[in-house]
């Protein structure tokens, strides 16, 4: 599955992985960067520095930031539930990934934390969807590719990443 989406991921070049720990978010990472050259930015290398709200807070800051990347780590998802709440209505301009399946065994807390990452995701899922975010992975509402989309009538609040490429 992991090579599908790597392929899948060629010419994007802002990339959110979302998902529960042992889902194959930082060997994605990895992956994605050593491929396509995208700096990787591993949340979860916050964990123990900052307490669980800041963490998150931090990681949707890294959101904001202009060029190329690959976020990844288990408080994507609520970084982005931040940055959502913060930017209403804008455009997210990152390609996010779903991956909610383990690749491998989860201890009993891992499934409890890929648990809390699942209800997260189903709350922001639907907004990213509506503002035009393009979604990959098993199970997600996608949307059409930009071209297939109207285009805006306005210019959206908050940043905007005009670079993005999305196939």
């Amino acid at each position: 599955m992991l090579d599908h989406l790597i392929e899948q991921l060629e010419g994007h070049r802002r990339i959110v992985l979302v998902g529960g720990p042992r889902s194959g978010k930082s060997t994605l990472a990895v992956r994605l960067s050593e491929r396509y050259g995208l700096p990787a930015r591993h949340a979860d290398a916050l964990v123990g520095t900052l307490d669980w709200s800041e963490h998150s807070l931090e990681v949707s800051r890294w959101l904001e930031e202009f060029g190329d990347f690959v976020i990844e780590g288990c408080s994507t998802a609520r970084a982005l539930r931040k940055w959502l709440e913060r930017y209403p209505g804008a455009e997210l301009g990152s390609t996010v990934v779903w991956l909610p399946d383990a690749i491998q065994r989860r201890s009993p807390s891992q499934e409890a934390m890929a648990k809390g990452v699942a209800t997260v995701w189903a709350q922001i899922a639907p907004e990213l969807a509506a503002r035009g975010t393009t979604v990959l992975g098993p199970q997600v509402i996608a949307t059409d590719p930009p071209e297939a989309q109207p285009a805006p009538t306005s210019a959206p609040a908050g940043p905007r990443h005009p670079s993005i490429l999305v196939t």
